[in-house]
């Protein structure tokens, strides 16, 4: 991975719900301060992610499992989203902060990605395949983006 992922890398990973801005209720729900995600959501973390970095850097993708089913990650959940950095790097701490990070995939492979939260697209292309799926199926999530430009004080 280039210095960048490796950067990227170290600044998200294994982060507390203080860093991620999650707080929680008298009966234990957690959400993003700020936001009406759950602390569990991929959305919460994209947002966050991207509240981080800035809209300059981060664009938010996701999709539903009907629409991309050969997604590995569509075995934990029925769509997902996820921020890209640089148009290069995908920032994805839900698969370690809420997921295990380990995926079993729709067609049985297991993938252990062992604290790893930072995909390089190009470097990576075979691993973000299996995890993401087609780039061809992610859609720009233009409300997340919204919603963070507008918690964030920004307008688009």
């Amino acid at each position: 991975m280039q210095t960048l992922g490796l950067e990227l890398q170290e600044e998200f990973i294994g982060k507390d719900d203080e860093f991620w801005g999650v707080e929680f209720d008298d009966d234990g729900a957690s959400n993003f301060s700020g936001h009406a995600f759950s602390g569990v959501s991929c959305t919460g973390f994209a947002i966050r992610v991207l509240e981080k970095l800035g809209s300059n850097r981060v664009r938010i993708y996701g999709f539903l499992s009907t629409d991309n089913p050969n997604a590995g990650v569509n075995s934990l959940s029925g769509g997902h989203d996820f921020a890209v950095v640089d148009n290069r790097y995908i920032v994805d701490p839900w698969l370690s902060e809420v997921e295990s990070g380990r995926i079993t995939t729709v067609t049985g492979k297991t993938l252990e990605l062992n604290g790893q939260v930072v995909f390089d697209i190009v470097e990576d292309a075979a691993l973000v395949k299996s995890i993401y799926g087609h780039i061809f199926c992610w859609n720009r999530m233009r409300g997340a983006e919204k919603e963070a430009d507008t918690a964030r004080g920004e307008s688009k």
